[in-house]
């Protein structure tokens, strides 16, 4: 948080204020949090021969403690405990075709109950918003050694993100926007060149 110091001359001529000689503004850690977890990546790659390479990637997060102002947040409103990224991608020749899924495990919706800006942990209990699984496939062709054309859809499964009530004013159209994707299914296509 930013905390800035004035330094002013003794002001002259009937004025209520002098010129300002100095400015101080510096940082201070005013609150303090406190995370652990577990991160796991692990990656394996499968050779098919004339059939190309098999490529698999995992990113996986388990979050034990999020601990910010004395209230661990873990598992309420806008942390959940899991998160994933599973990955696989297939190399033949000049094609290359890959497949993500992402997931974000499900939390609990605390809203604020009495619309004062800050969610009610301790007065209220309330239901648990689902978790959110996206589905990404991209196809890539290397036209030259500095050309390449993808085609790709985002979110194959059109999934919406989970209904939130939260605290009604980020999360004003039904989700936690800090957490899930609102994106419904795209379509995209690119040409990348390198140099």
């Amino acid at each position: 948080m930013p905390v800035t110091f004035w330094g002013f001359v003794s002001p002259t001529g009937g004025a209520s204020l002098g010129t300002i000689q100095k400015i101080h503004s510096t940082f201070k850690n005013l609150s303090s949090q406190e995370v652990s977890g577990v991160d796991v990546s692990a990656n394996y790659n499968h050779s098919l021969d004339d059939l190309g390479l098999l490529k698999f990637n995992l990113e996986w997060a388990y979050q034990d403690k999020f601990e910010k102002d004395g209230r661990d947040y873990t598992g309420e409103y806008g942390y959940p405990e899991h998160r994933f990224i599973f990955s696989t991608n297939w190399e033949i020749g000049d094609f290359n075709t890959n497949v993500n899924i992402s997931y974000v495990g499900e939390f609990e919706d605390t809203p604020d109950i009495d619309f004062d800006g800050n969610l009610d942990f301790d007065s209220n209990t309330s239901r648990m918003i689902d978790s959110q699984t996206l589905v990404d496939l991209q196809t890539s062709y290397r036209i030259t050694e500095s050309a390449k054309i993808s085609l790709g859809v985002n979110n194959l499964f059109d999934e919406e993100p989970p209904f939130a009530i939260g605290d009604g004013d980020g999360d004003l159209y039904g989700y936690a926007s800090g957490v899930h994707n609102p994106r419904g299914r795209y379509l995209y296509t690119k040409v990348s060149f390198s140099f």
